[in-house]
């Protein structure tokens, strides 16, 4: 078994890469558009401006057909806008997402902004009065 583990991290280190990269990227896309308001020039020369402001807590699951680099993005920018993130996974990634936010909380992130539950309560999760909103997978 032992064997096996050594062999799937090796199948999978391209693919952390890629998502790692891709995190950093996003990270500093996310710096850049909070960083100031985005002037919205109006048609009449009147001035808008754009905030992007955190919306509360979100919903990022993930099943057998979301990929790992997919959910932990939306995770990573989730919690990048200040949001506070549930993750729902199946039974299938439940383990490897303790895993993910034991990893998580160790690097002194505050407790309850990232926690795990499984996908049979999702539909609990979706009628609870706090949520702002969920991200889906859109691929197909």
């Amino acid at each position: 078994a032992k064997l096996a583990k050594v062999d799937i991290m090796d199948e999978l280190a391209d693919d952390l890469n890629r998502t790692l990269a891709t995190s950093r990227q996003q990270l500093t896309s996310i710096e850049r558009l909070l960083a100031k308001p985005k002037g919205l020039p109006g048609p009449t020369g009147e001035s808008n401006k754009l905030y992007l402001e955190p919306r509360g807590v979100l919903v990022c699951f993930a099943d057998k057909g979301v990929t790992f680099e997919y959910w932990t993005l939306s995770i990573v920018t989730a919690l990048a806008t200040g949001n506070v993130v549930v993750s729902a996974v199946s039974d299938l990634f439940y383990d490897e997402a303790l895993e993910f936010q034991k990893n998580f909380l160790e690097t002194g992130a505050p407790e309850g902004v990232f926690q795990v539950a499984r996908l049979s309560h999702l539909s609990d999760l979706l009628m609870d009065e706090h949520l702002a909103g969920v991200v889906v997978d859109s691929h197909p």
